[in-house]
């Protein structure tokens, strides 16, 4: 049940620091057919330092982005992609319930939607249909 993303470019990547999670996301990602090859990290330096490496203008990345975590939570991440300017669409993936992280995260242009952890298979295929089929 492969996905045709890849032929697209897209990468996928998750940054939470609960390797459970990580785990899980993953999990449902493949299940979901949203991507084979999922890129998971524990925290947002992690995913910066990938960035850093190996951004091209011409992939297209979806992130799956946790708030809080040590190192590098969401809001730096947020912040850091925006300062060097990479071009994401991005999914804040969060156990938080308050209302000010959801109206911060409104103040980010690459955030597109803010859900309820776990990631579930239909929130996948959900995103697939919406943001890789018609990318």
């Amino acid at each position: 049940m492969a996905a045709n993303n890849e032929k697209t470019n897209f990468k996928i990547m998750v940054i939470d620091d609960d390797d459970i999670v990580l785990f899980l996301h993953d999990l449902m990602i493949k299940e979901s057919g949203l991507s084979s090859n999922p890129l998971s990290f524990s925290s947002g330096k992690d995913g910066i330092d990938y960035l850093k490496t190996d951004y091209r203008e011409s992939d297209s990345y979806l992130v799956f982005l946790d708030i809080n975590m040590p190192v590098m939570n969401g809001w730096q991440f947020l912040e850091l992609i925006e300062e060097l300017r990479y071009s994401l669409t991005v999914i804040i993936v969060s156990s938080s319930i308050d209302s000010a992280d959801y109206q911060k995260a409104k103040q980010y242009s690459s955030v597109k939607e803010y859900v309820s952890k776990p990631l579930t298979i239909e929130t996948c295929v959900r995103i697939n249909n919406f943001y890789i089929l018609n990318h």
